[in-house]
């Protein structure tokens, strides 16, 4: 019975990946038509942060850091509860995605070294944090 339960389970999980799946396919191309065009990166970095953030209600904040080109990041447009106005790079899930350049997922981010709560949402309940790089010309 318990290898039925766990074979369901993997089934049951294997289906919302792959609806998850879809809702972001969905979600591109929404955004791809958006963006068609285009030229002005803020704008377009603020028609992410919205498309992102109300197609998935589980989100209570998406948004975008932008670089100061030396050491600290600054909040730039975004949807949801308060971001931090400035993340030094290497402080915070953010900051590190900043200055190692590598993507950071974290399930907990109240178990991450030096997580910074931009919000006291952030202190009332366990939140993941999806911290990536990217970079412009």
């Amino acid at each position: 019975a318990g290898r039925r339960r766990l074979e369901q389970t993997d089934a049951t999980m294997l289906d919302c990946r792959e609806e998850l799946e879809g809702e972001y396919a969905e979600m591109l191309t929404r955004v791809g038509s958006l963006l068609d065009g285009e030229d002005d990166f803020v704008s377009a970095m603020a028609t992410v942060a919205c498309e992102l953030h109300h197609a998935f209600e589980h989100y209570n904040w998406t948004g975008f850091y932008r670089s100061d080109g030396k050491s600290m990041l600054l909040v730039g447009p975004y949807q949801g509860s308060h971001g931090c106005l400035r993340i030094p790079f290497g402080k915070g899930v953010c900051g590190v995605a900043a200055s190692s350049k590598v993507t950071q997922f974290v399930s907990d981010v109240h178990s991450f070294p030096g997580h910074i709560a931009c919000s006291s949402r952030y202190l009332l309940n366990r939140h993941s944090k999806l911290g990536m790089t990217t970079f412009g010309d």
